[in-house]
């Protein structure tokens, strides 16, 4: 086992509380001394802790390392680890046997989502979202308080973020629509128009362009039309 920089890594122990009392005893100061307890926060805080975690490998399977506790966190059990820019700490793709899920990347290498997909990968830019594949189809998770919950499921033909807005676009069986926080169109239009920053949401359908009425309905009117700005982005409305 080694790591990032090709040296052999020894003395792996396991994430223990035990780990502060090692450094105190190393110092030869109290275990409430401000340096120790300094250290102490300093463990307990991944986001201080993040530079020091790494990807290892070791016989063609992949874990996660701490170089600074010098501590396995996730052992090299896994066909493929990448890590993801979620809200919740130290998160990773992982492939098992094929199928990819994701892992917690701490001591317990709790399985968050199961090994069920044939592929995963972040929607766009957001940091919670992620595009998983199953049979062929496409659907969307969601990272939500440390869980993660299906938003769509695997049943649209692609998925991708409308570029530069906060939208997702939602393809199937050759028609599109839109999903976000609270702004759904089901996929039944040819086309969707999304402006930038201020505007009226146009989508094609049966090759005539319209408008989406305040009732989530397809109008010509202009007078009917739902206006989008900012604040509009999150109270839309629903087909």
């Amino acid at each position: 086992m080694f790591d990032r920089n090709g040296n052999p890594i020894t003395n792996v122990r396991p994430l223990t509380r035990d780990l502060i009392n090692d450094f105190a005893s190393r110092f030869e100061v109290a275990y409430s001394h401000p340096a120790v307890m300094s250290l102490q926060d300093e463990l307990m805080n991944h986001q201080t802790l993040d530079a020091y975690v790494n990807v290892i490998e070791q016989d063609g399977h992949y874990g996660v390392y701490h170089e600074l506790l010098d501590t396995l966190l996730v052992p090299p059990i896994y066909d493929a680890l990448t890590p993801i820019g979620t809200a919740d700490d130290l998160l990773y793709i992982a492939l098992q046997e094929g199928k990819y899920g994701i892992v917690k990347g701490d001591a317990t290498g709790t399985v968050l989502l199961p090994f069920v997909y044939d592929r995963l990968l972040p929607l766009g830019d957001f940091l919670d979202l992620f595009v998983v594949e199953r049979a062929g189809h496409v659907g969307v998770v969601a990272s939500c308080y440390g869980r993660f919950i299906e938003l769509h499921p695997a049943i649209y033909d692609d998925i991708c973020q409308y570029p530069d807005t906060p939208f997702v676009l939602l393809s199937k069986e050759g028609r599109v629509g839109l999903w976000g926080t609270t702004f759904s169109l089901a996929p039944l239009y040819d086309e969707v128009y999304v402006p930038p920053l201020f505007g009226w949401i146009k989508v094609k359908h049966l090759d005539q362009w319209g408008y989406i009425d305040k009732h989530g309905h397809f109008t010509t009117d202009i007078n009917e039309a739902f206006l989008l700005h900012d604040a509009g982005r999150y109270a839309g409305v629903y087909p």
